[in-house]
């Protein structure tokens, strides 16, 4: 795969990455997840569920920053591949 493909491809996972981070659906079902996770935090004393929240909590952040990374890279390689035509 040449590296101009390689850099359209990751520019296209980028925008389906921004595409749900900016979903007003998926927006809200994070939000409201995560406040919920945050009240069990604050209001139980159980130690698993604390721990069960505390984890659900580390992972939507991760699946967060997973697609944010994609956006980043796609930015990236949105320069890479302007710097590769204004090159010719």
């Amino acid at each position: 795969m040449s590296d101009e493909h390689e850099r359209l491809k990751e520019i296209d996972r980028a925008q389906t990455a921004r595409n749900v981070l900016d979903n007003p659906l998926w927006v809200e079902a994070f939000t409201s997840l995560e406040s919920e996770l945050i009240a069990v935090l604050r209001t139980h004393t159980d130690v698993e569920e604390i721990y069960k929240a505390n984890l659900t909590i580390r992972l939507l952040d991760a699946f967060r920053g997973r697609l944010e990374t994609h956006i980043l890279t796609g930015e990236m390689a949105a320069t890479q591949l302007s710097e590769m035509e204004g090159s010719r």
